[in-house]
C-alpha cells in the first residue's frame, strides 16, 4: 500500500485537487442558483404587493389618477428574464410558464402606470407654462398702462406749455387742474399685479385646468390585474420550489 502511494503520489494530489476544484465549482454554481431563486422570490413578492396596491387605487370604477404619483415601478431590472434558464429543468412547465405570465402582466401594468405618471408630469409642466402665460400677459399689460401715462404726461407738459403762451394764468391754471382730474381717474396704473396672480393660483388650485385621464389606462389596467389574480402565484409548485432554493444555506 505504501509502496502504490509512493509511485503514484503525483497522480493522487491531481486527482485531490481536480476533485477539490470540481466541489468548489459545484458549490458556486450552486450559490449562484440560490441567489437568483432570491432575487426571483423577492421581486415576485414586490410585484404582487404593486399589483395590489395599484388596484386599490381603482375605487367604484374610478381611478385615482393622483395616487399614481408616488408610485414605484413594479419591475427595475426583471430578474425572471436574467435567471430563468437555471429553473427550467426544476419545475414543471406550466409553472414556468405561470410565473412568466406574471412578469409578463406585471409589465403590462407598468406601462399604464408609466403612461400615468407621463401625462400627470406633462400636465404639472403645462400648469406652470399657463401660469408663465398669465403672468407674462399681465406684466406687459401693467407695462403698457405704463407707456401710456408717460406719452400722456409728455403730451400734458406740452400742451400746458402751448397754452401758457397764449393764455392768462388763471385760464391755464383752470386747463391745468382739468387734466389732472382726467389724469387721476383714468389712466392710473393699477396696482393689482399680486391680486391677479392670487386669482391664477387660485383657480389652479381649483381644478380650473382639467387633467386628462384616458379611460383606456383604467381598462388595461383591470383587464391585467384580473388575469394575475388568477394565476395564484403562491399556491403553484414553481413558486414554492424557487422560494425553497432562495433559502438553503449551501
Amino acid at each position: 500500500m505504501l509502496n502504490f502511494f509512493a509511485e503514484n503520489w503525483v497522480n493522487l494530489l491531481l486527482v485531490i485537487v481536480t476533485g477539490s476544484a470540481l466541489i468548489v465549482y459545484i458549490l458556486q454554481e450552486r450559490k449562484k442558483v440560490s441567489d437568483a431563486a432570491s432575487l426571483i422570490k423577492m421581486q415576485i413578492d414586490e410585484i404582487q404587493n404593486g399589483i395590489a396596491e395599484i388596484d386599490s387605487y381603482i375605487i367604484n370604477g374610478q381611478l385615482n389618477s393622483t395616487a399614481f404619483y408616488e408610485s414605484q415601478p413594479l419591475i427595475k431590472e426583471d430578474y425572471w428574464s436574467k435567471y430563468k434558464h437555471y429553473f427550467v429543468k426544476k419545475m414543471s412547465s406550466k409553472d414556468f410558464a405561470t410565473i412568466s405570465k406574471l412578469f409578463n402582466y406585471a409589465s403590462e401594468i407598468q406601462e399604464q402606470q408609466i403612461l400615468m405618471k407621463t401625462l400627470q408630469n406633462n400636465y404639472f409642466y403645462f400648469t406652470q407654462q399657463s401660469i408663465n402665460t398669465v403672468e407674462t400677459a399681465e406684466i406687459i399689460r401693467q407695462m403698457d398702462n405704463s407707456n401710456a401715462i408717460n406719452l400722456i404726461s409728455s403730451y400734458k407738459e406740452q400742451v400746458l406749455k402751448q397754452i401758457t403762451k397764449e393764455f392768462d394764468e388763471e385760464t391755464v391754471q383752470k386747463i391745468s387742474t382739468s387734466f389732472e382730474i382726467v389724469f387721476s381717474s383714468n389712466f392710473t396704473i393699477p396696482n393689482n399685479l399680486l391680486e391677479n396672480k392670487q386669482k391664477v393660483y387660485s383657480l389652479i388650485n381649483q381644478n380650473y385646468l382639467t387633467a386628462y385621464c384616458p379611460l383606456q389606462i383604467k381598462l388595461s389596467l383591470e383587464k391585467y390585474i384580473k388575469k394575475y389574480t388568477m394565476l395564484e402565484i403562491d399556491g403553484t409548485d414553481g413558486y414554492k420550489k424557487i422560494k425553497k432554493i432562495s433559502e438553503r444555506k449551501f
